[in-house]
């Protein structure tokens, strides 16, 4: 079987989960990928063909890459048997790159991220939803990360009800970085962990100010790669509080990065529409795999409501406070068991 598979990026670690588990399987796909710069990580661990630089999001500036991108595409796709596209964009190239092609291929679509671009009531929202339902219809699997995915937008939003689907969870694998046993540390400012894209401006602002409030009582921890939030840097600079530690490798640096922290930061701002609603945030699952309380937003999204993670070890326990303030009672929190997996929740 010859499989095609399109990627938004070359780095990224889930994409890279799913190219190891098709080679475990014997299937050893023809691999193209796009390039940003942005997302640091670990090279694929074969030979791939670039598709060129794409910037992160901004559908409609992205036309001109996909666009040379095409022939290549088109070329890869003779007699391939299945194409699986990891992004709506990539859908519609590979659709367009076998358009004319004598024997079609099956499409296999993966969502991990509803686009925001996908949701609202704009008319540009309407005219992609309009796009990806065309798509859909040729489609032969979706695969999504979070079955929220499916009740919340395919179902609630696109009103396609009988897709055929596939959930595959965002779940680490740590079978080569095993998690470290974690011990009470009462010698050292309690620390908040925020890892992984840091483009939500409401925590940021949260966090920056839990971190001056606290005058070295509470600590901020931050990995990842920040998008969207030009003053990030200055921030950081500004505060003895907050550390910014660069970006990191997956599953290699999780077990060291959730070693040092006290609770894990998953909340993030939506309104009624945002895709986040629906998102289940890698940060949420490596928190469970590495049994480290979070922090959450108490509006119900995919990440607060419950969930059988049974293999990730997380007791679905959670308290609430009313507010993320900094004169929280640190030496309660330290008192419980650093395995407890309490999810704890805050307005925001």
């Amino acid at each position: 079987m010859k499989l095609v598979c399109l990627l938004p990026v070359s780095t990224d670690a889930r994409i890279q989960r799913r190219l190891g588990a098709l080679r475990r399987h014997g299937i050893d796909p023809e691999v193209l990928a796009f390039e940003r710069p942005q997302y640091p990580g670990r090279p694929p661990s074969k030979a791939y063909q670039s598709l060129g630089v794409i910037s992160h999001g901004r559908y409609v500036r992205r036309l001109g890459a996909i666009v040379r991108a095409l022939p290549l595409v088109r070329s890869a796709c003779v007699g391939a048997d299945v194409v699986y596209a990891f992004s709506l964009d990539l859908l519609a190239l590979a659709w367009l790159a076998t358009r004319l092609s004598r024997q079609k291929p099956r499409f296999v679509y993966e969502v991990a991220d509803v686009r925001a671009v996908l949701v609202g009531k704009t008319v540009r929202a309407r005219i992609f939803r309009a796009i990806e339902r065309h798509l859909l219809r040729g489609t032969s699997l979706l695969v999504v990360t979070s079955q929220a995915y499916i009740s919340g937008f395919y179902h609630g939003v696109q009103n396609l009800i009988d897709l055929p689907h596939v959930l595959i969870e965002n779940k680490p694998d740590l079978d080569e970085a095993a998690a470290p046993k974690r011990a009470l540390r009462h010698t050292r400012a309690f620390t908040i962990g925020y890892f992984g894209l840091i483009r939500c401006r409401r925590s940021w602002e949260a966090l920056r100010r839990i971190a001056a409030r606290g005058n070295g009582r509470i600590r901020v921890h931050v990995r990842g790669v920040p998008l969207g939030i030009p003053e990030f840097e200055r921030d950081v600079a500004a505060s003895p509080w907050i550390e910014y530690g660069g970006p990191y490798l997956a599953p290699d640096d999780l077990p060291a990065m959730y070693a040092g922290i006290d609770l894990c930061w998953i909340a993030h701002r939506m309104s009624q529409h945002h895709s986040l609603l629906w998102n289940r945030a890698n940060r949420f699952y490596e928190a469970c795999a590495l049994h480290t309380p979070m922090i959450a937003c108490t509006r119900k999204t995919a990440s607060t409501r419950p969930s059988p993670m049974r293999s990730c070890g997380w007791p679905r326990l959670s308290r609430s406070l009313k507010s993320a303030r900094p004169d929280l009672k640190t030496e309660n929190l330290k008192g419980k068991s650093p395995n407890a997996g309490l999810g704890l929740t805050f307005q925001f």
